[in-house]
C-alpha cells in the first residue's frame, strides 16, 4: 500500500482527535489511498527548516500569526515574543514529531513545541509563555508526556492557553495544565475521549481479484491487518487500549483543571462551546483572544 506513513499514522493507532474533523481527515485518506493519488498533492517546497543559522546571509525570519496580526521572530530566538510573553502557536493537527518550530503544513509537532517552552523558560526576558491554539488534536504519542511538562513548567513561569476557534482532544490535554485557559465566545473546547480508526480493505481487493495472504510468525503480528475483517478479540484488544488511554487523559486533566476523573469521564468527549465549557470548568475565562493576550501581556509586566 502506497503512503505507508500518512497511514500508519492515522489508523490502527489510538488518536486524540474532535470526532467531526477525524472523520473527515480519515475518510479523505481511505479515498487518497484507494486511488493512490496522493502523489500530485504533496507536490511543493517545504516550509522553513527547524533551525536558521546565525550568519550574514538573508534568511526568510518565521512569522507567527497572532491576534495581534504577523508578529516576525526575532533573530536568535525560536518563538514570537510580544512584550514579555512567549506566544507559542498550536495550530492544525498535533503530530509527535514534525521536525519543525512552529506550524507546517497544517501539523504542529509536540518536538517544536516542547524545544519552544524550552528556550522560553529559560529566557530572562520572557515573564510569561502563551500557547495560542487552534487545533482538533491529533497522535496519542508524546501527548501526554508533553501536557505533563507544561503542567511542570507552569509552576515556573505563568502559562495560558488562549483558545482562538479550537482546542479539543490532544489540543485540550496540553492547554489543561496551563495557569490559566481562556476561550473565544465561539470556540470549541474539550472532546476529551480517545479513537482509533480500523481501515477494511478486504472488499475492495475481492472486487478487485486481489487475494492478500500474509505469511507471518507469532500469533499476533498480523492482528488488525487492513486487508481482512477485523476479528472480535481483536477488536476487544484495542478497545482495552483506548479505554486504558482514556483513563490516562482523564487523569491528567483531572490534575490540570482540579476536577475529578469521573466528572470528566462523564462529559463522554463531547465538544463545548466556550460557554458551557467554562461551566464544566474546561476553562477559566470566554474572551476574545487579543483581549486574552493584551490581559497576560498587563498581568507579566
Amino acid at each position: 500500500m502506497r503512503f505507508a506513513n500518512i497511514a500508519g499514522r492515522a489508523f490502527d493507532r489510538p488518536l486524540l482527535l474532535h470526532p467531526g474533523h477525524g472523520q473527515t481527515l480519515l475518510a479523505a485518506l481511505a479515498g487518497l489511498i484507494a486511488r493512490s493519488n496522493l502523489e500530485s498533492r504533496l507536490d511543493g517546497e517545504r516550509p522553513q527548516a527547524m533551525a536558521y543559522d546565525d550568519d550574514d546571509r538573508e534568511r526568510p525570519m518565521p512569522t507567527s500569526s497572532l491576534p495581534f496580526g504577523l508578529v516576525q521572530w526575532e533573530r536568535g530566538k525560536c518563538y514570537a515574543e510580544i512584550d514579555g510573553v512567549a506566544v507559542l502557536e498550536v495550530d492544525g493537527t498535533l503530530v509527535n514529531k514534525n521536525g519543525y518550530l512552529g506550524p507546517s503544513c497544517g501539523m504542529t509537532g509536540y518536538d517544536g513545541i516542547r524545544t519552544q517552552l524550552m528556550a522560553a523558560m529559560v529566557d530572562p526576558t520572557v515573564k510569561g509563555i502563551a500557547l495560542y491554539t487552534e487545533s482538533p488534536g491529533g497522535e496519542v504519542s508524546g501527548c501526554f508526556d508533553l501536557a505533563n511538562f507544561i503542567r511542570e513548567a507552569a509552576k515556573q513561569k505563568p502559562i495560558w492557553g488562549i483558545v482562538d476557534g479550537l482546542a479539543a482532544s490532544a489540543a485540550y490535554a496540553l492547554v489543561s495544565g496551563c495557569t490559566r485557559i481562556t476561550s473565544s465566545s465561539v470556540g470549541l473546547v474539550g472532546s476529551i475521549g480517545v479513537i482509533v480508526a480500523h481501515a477494511d480493505f478486504s472488499k475492495m481487493l475481492e472486487k478487485d481479484g486481489i487475494d492478500v495472504q500474509l505469511i507471518f510468525a507469532g500469533a499476533h503480528k498480523a492482528d488488525g491487518n487492513p486487508f481482512n475483517p477485523l476479528p472480535k478479540e481483536v477488536r476487544a484488544t484495542i478497545q482495552a487500549e483506548i479505554d486504558s488511554l482514556w483513563t490516562q487523559f482523564a487523569a491528567l486533566v483531572s490534575v490540570g483543571r482540579k476536577i475529578s476523573p469521573a466528572a470528566v469521564k462523564a462529559l463522554e468527549a463531547q465538544c463545548f462551546l466556550a460557554g458551557e465549557a467554562h461551566g464544566h470548568k474546561l476553562c477559566d475565562d470566554v474572551m476574545p483572544p487579543d483581549e486574552a493576550l493584551a490581559e497576560f501581556i498587563e498581568s507579566v509586566s
